[in-house]
């Protein structure tokens, strides 16, 4: 696990190491343990080092050994034992133990198309001197993040933005992505980021560059099946799929542990992760002192049914908000969600026994955890029923519906799909973002189309004819990718390496195909039938079972306390620190206007917002104001 950098020009680069020297040396924290330059006529290579395999040869940048394909690589291949042994049959040489090796000589057997073999999670660059090409490689679901810019006939690229800002990139607001962020504090799905010109290399894609011909290439997608092949192949399935792709992620050579909430996911992999190492399995819990904001009683409980080494770590509120600004600085972008923060704490105190963790990200939304949300589908279905089939129900039925659905969404309005996704996801409303923003930023706005338009984009990438697939296909390709970003950043800026089994592309294949019906189950006929006249939050985990062919895969493993909880979200006491003692911190930092928020935001407007009582998500929504206050006062 790395950090890269570098630039490409079809002109010719000027033969000096400064300026690469710097950009790989802004990215030391996520790579204290080497550094390395390659610079040629038309390239510039940089590379900083997480050693976690072959310690000794493992250095970067990388080369064959005819100096003609070179390589700086983020991340990790989990196959590259079975590819080496491939490639030596077929008669090609290594020096090291390295997978980055495998990535070179894989490339030089089965040309650009290798990436096709590659299982792992990761962001590269591979230049071609002979050919005088530059690729750039993204894993297939964004484990690994590689941003870039293409200017002027050069291409400029770096695992953070930092780097390549030193590039003499200027800093230019996106506002569009701006409102994207407020409207579902993630990024956005066009792959643009909050600065202009500067993106993030899409999932599952690769860039091509030879002389000034720039392509970008998908080599990757979920293939689709309608088939049904029943209850007890898809548990057999799911257990097998799972423990294959935990266990590749167990090879290290350094000290590995994993995160242990107390929750499904967690509980799950630490008890496949203890019955395939040897040592005594360590693991790493976060909370708050307030029993409320802590899942310290589930960790403990499941620490000793498998008797592995276990530490809870309490943060304090004075802590959180000092390493709040700190992430802002690390990250180059507002944070995505509030534990972001609590994730970075306890990276920084496991480094000190371990270097890699393994994490729950893509259970979820793989398996069908948010279940109000997907249960949402079933307020969509009856909306469009009493809309457009207004005959369909009796009347005592019809008001009863009626009821249930004014009380979540206060207005029963048929929409397109995009439509009721943005409804649904958003955190600020456009309503309220018109009147935070200033009237300049919301005629760059466009009222928000381009999200809706986003949003269709995604939806209409799955070919199934199923909503529910098209809400998890949702979740998988949008919400998961700030969830990995907040993990990325938050492990890396601790110099520690995070492995997300759940993610692996075979087992993402698979559990994608799995009909809903055993992911997000009705706990029986009955509950089906009294769901007609209630919402989905109203039916989420009373009426269903969430993840439910997930914990049936488990259940003689992992005891009920733990199967049964309901879903816990990491939550941080934001309302009550923003109400209390912190208050006068939130209104010093929105006082202060030696950046340009304000010519983006309405000042008074944005200080009234934040005077008011907050409850419910009004917590969550200040904070994401103040991240992009910090945000801008650190950057423009």
């Amino acid at each position: 696990m790395c950090g890269i950098a570098g630039f490409y020009s079809s002109n010719g680069i000027k033969q000096d190491s400064n300026l690469i020297n710097k950009m790989t040396d802004s990215l030391l924290h996520r790579g204290p343990d080497g550094r390395g330059i390659f610079i040629d006529d038309y390239i510039a290579l940089g590379h900083r080092r997480l050693s976690i395999i072959d310690v000794e040869l493992g250095h970067q940048p990388m080369s064959d050994s005819d100096n003609y394909i070179f390589v700086v690589f983020n991340g990790e291949i989990f196959n590259y034992k079975d590819l080496k042994a491939q490639l030596i049959e077929k008669g090609l040489i290594f020096n090291t133990n390295s997978d980055t090796e495998v990535i070179i000589n894989s490339y030089k057997y089965w040309g650009e198309q290798f990436i096709e073999k590659l299982n792992g999670m990761f962001a590269f660059a591979l230049y071609n001197k002979r050919e005088r090409t530059i690729y750039l490689y993204c894993d297939r679901i964004g484990v690994k993040p590689l941003y870039y810019t293409y200017l002027n006939q050069t291409l400029i690229f770096a695992s953070e933005p930092k780097a390549i800002f030193l590039y003499d990139i200027k800093k230019k607001l996106n506002p569009k992505v701006l409102s994207n962020y407020l409207t579902t504090h993630n990024f956005n799905v066009s792959y643009e980021t909050l600065y202009e010109n500067i993106n993030i290399l899409e999932p599952a894609n690769f860039i091509k560059l030879t002389g000034n011909s720039f392509e970008i290439k998908r080599y990757w997608d979920l293939p689709f099946s309608s088939e049904d092949k029943g209850e007890d192949f898809y548990i057999q399935n799911t257990a097998k799929y799972l423990k294959d792709a935990t266990t590749k992620r167990l090879v290290s050579d350094v000290n590995l542990g994993a995160f242990l909430s107390g929750g499904v996911d967690s509980t799950i992999l630490v008890s496949i992760i203890n019955d395939e190492i040897k040592d005594k399995l360590k693991t790493f819990s976060v909370g708050f002192k307030d029993k409320n904001f802590n899942e310290f009683e589930y960790s403990s409980m499941v620490s000793k049914i498998f008797n592995i080494e276990h530490r809870d770590y309490t943060i304090s509120d004075e802590s959180y908000f000092n390493l709040n600004e700190f992430l802002i600085s690390k990250k180059d972008f507002p944070l995505n969600v509030p534990n972001e923060v609590l994730i970075y704490f306890l990276s920084t105190k496991l480094k000190d026994y371990i270097t890699v963790v393994l994490s729950g990200e893509g259970a979820d939304e793989l398996f069908g955890g948010y279940g109000i949300f997907l249960r949402s589908v079933h307020d969509y279905c009856k909306m469009f029923v009493l809309n457009k089939c207004p005959d369909f129900f009796p009347e005592d039925i019809k008001i009863f519906m009626n009821d249930s659905l004014i009380k979540l969404y206060k207005n029963i309005k048929f929409l397109p799909l995009e439509d009721f996704i943005y409804d649904i996801y958003s955190i600020f409303s456009f309503e309220e973002k018109s009147v935070l923003f200033n009237d300049n930023t919301l005629k760059n706005i466009d009222n928000d189309d381009h999200i809706k338009d986003n949003f269709k984009n995604i939806i209409n990438k799955c070919e199934k004819e199923s909503i529910y697939d098209k809400f998890l296909y949702f979740l998988e390709f949008f919400h998961l990718q700030g969830l990995l970003l907040r993990l990325d950043n938050a492990t890396m800026s601790a110099s520690v390496e995070g492995r997300v089994p759940f993610l692996d592309y075979q087992l993402i294949e698979f559990a994608f195909n799995i009909p809903f019906k055993y992911k997000l189950r009705w706990k029986d006929t009955q509950s089906q039938v009294n769901a007609y006249v209630l919402n989905s939050s109203e039916i989420s985990e009373k009426h269903d079972y969430s993840k439910y062919i997930l914990k049936k895969a488990y259940q003689n493993k992992i005891p009920d306390d733990i199967l049964k909880r309901s879903k816990f979200s990491f939550p941080v006491p934001l309302n009550d620190w923003f109400n209390g003692k912190h208050k006068n911190y939130l209104l010093e930092k929105f006082r202060d206007k030696s950046s340009n928020f304000y010519e983006i935001f309405n000042y008074k407007n944005i200080n009234s917002f934040i005077n008011e009582p907050l409850y419910g998500k009004n917590g969550l929504k200040v904070w994401m104001l103040l991240n992009l206050k910090l945000w801008f006062d650190k950057n423009f």
